[in-house]
């Protein structure tokens, strides 16, 4: 039947999840403890093609964390996943999308995990160090945080501006 299941959502946004061999891994500790793992190539993750990396542009906030919810849904429509039993995990991207998903409430999460996860777009994007910034990236995918109105929107869709809505559990690594 059904079980608990966590969702871990990959870094990047320009990274995917792919098989990994049996290693000290925390989706092994998980599966082993009886959990179900999903793993979601949200657009927006390499390896399926440039379309599919740029579908993800300015969807960060938006179509992209609409992406991880269905993919819930899906696990839970096959038996999967108990929806009762919830639970979201990420880094550095996925970090901000465990808040997303905590304070969009596609689903009825019981706690959260957000490792390194950004809250602040505009900070972090002038605050990466310079080996991390491949701005012309960020600048197509976020925004430019140079211009007023374009750094307003980040600000908007930072979970720094939504905090409040986060009511499962949510346990925060920096």
């Amino acid at each position: 039947g059904p079980v608990p299941m966590v969702v871990e959502i990959h870094g990047g946004p320009w990274a995917r999840d792919h098989w990994l061999p049996a290693t000290h891994h925390p989706r092994q500790l998980l599966a082993n403890r009886g959990y179900a793992v999903l793993q979601v190539n949200y657009r927006g993750s390499t390896g399926y093609g440039r379309e599919h990396i740029w579908a993800g542009t300015k969807e960060y906030n938006g179509r992209l964390q609409k992406d991880i919810a269905e993919a819930v849904q899906w696990a839970v429509d096959q038996g999967v996943a108990d929806p009762t039993r919830l639970a979201v995990l990420g880094a550095s991207f996925g970090g901000f999308s465990v808040l997303a998903q905590l304070a969009q409430k596609p689903h009825d999460y019981r706690c959260g995990v957000n490792v390194v996860g950004v809250a602040n777009w505009a900070r972090a994007l002038t605050s990466f160090p310079a080996y991390w910034r491949a701005e012309h990236y960020w600048r197509r995918f976020v925004g430019d945080v140079n211009q007023p109105a374009e750094r307003a929107e980040m600000l908007r869709h930072s979970p720094v501006s939504y905090l409040d809505q986060i009511q499962a559990p949510l346990l925060v690594v920096h």
